[in-house]
């Protein structure tokens, strides 16, 4: 008995240091003219990494913002010490009867390949302005084409950016694969202080990251150790 603690415990230490991050794509959007311009057209390859960024977004939305002053993320979730620069900003797009918005329910696409990588996370600076879009569905794929809904990213900030998060660690199918795809669905338009949609109202993203983590070889034998001491243990 005292042996099986000791191989758990030697098994459990390993597993807690045997990882480590490793960068699967990264995008910071510096590119395209003045804030309000038309972004470049999307198929969008990762600055860094592996990875293409794509969208269905109807294309005179589908905006660069240069943020400054109170409005500037300084950096957030950027590598290399890359500058502010442009966002990608996704303008809600025409209002009908003030019930729905034209890009309401359209996402960007992002295709990585996360060979040898596992316990993948999205992470990325984000805003909202006061009527943009609020709600974000994360949804992941293996063929581009039929996605299953992974959750929904938490609140957007509508003063200030922050760091958004999600942690896809739980969807195993997206892990070691050549092509997965993650997408970020937009719904749910706020209504401004009159109670009407807005055209306007968009989100801001910036400093996209997806990250995943390189099994340490180590961490197999510990576990194989393991196995094969309870397979003694019950026969």
């Amino acid at each position: 008995m005292k042996m099986m603690v000791s191989v758990a415990a030697l098994v459990a230490a390993g597993i807690a240091g045997s990882a480590q991050a490793d960068l699967i794509a990264y995008w910071n959007y510096n590119i395209g003219a003045a804030s309000g311009s038309q972004f470049p057209q999307a198929p969008l390859a990762a600055n860094q990494g592996n990875g293409t960024m794509t969208t269905n977004w109807i294309q005179s939305n589908y905006l660069a913002f240069t943020p400054s002053g109170g409005s500037a993320h300084n950096g957030m979730n950027a590598l290399n010490g890359d500058p502010d620069g442009n966002d990608l900003g996704l303008q809600n797009g025409t209002v009908t009867n003030n019930a729905t918005v034209a890009n309401e329910g359209r996402h960007l696409q992002f295709q990585i390949n996360t060979t040898g990588l596992g316990d993948v996370v999205f992470t990325a600076a984000m805003r909202a302005t006061a009527t943009g879009m609020q709600t974000v569905t994360v949804q992941w794929s293996l063929d581009g084409t039929n996605f299953t809904n992974a959750g929904t990213l938490g609140t957007l900030n509508t003063s200030a950016y922050q760091l958004m998060t999600f942690d896809l660690s739980a969807v195993n199918a997206i892990e070691n694969q050549a092509s997965a795809y993650v997408r970020l669905v937009f719904s749910n338009p706020a209504r401004n202080s009159s109670g009407n949609l807005s055209s306007g109202g968009n989100v801001r993203i910036d400093n996209v990251q997806f990250n995943g983590v390189v099994p340490n070889p180590g961490t197999l034998a510990l576990l194989g150790l393991g196995a094969m001491v309870g397979g003694r243990r019950r026969r």
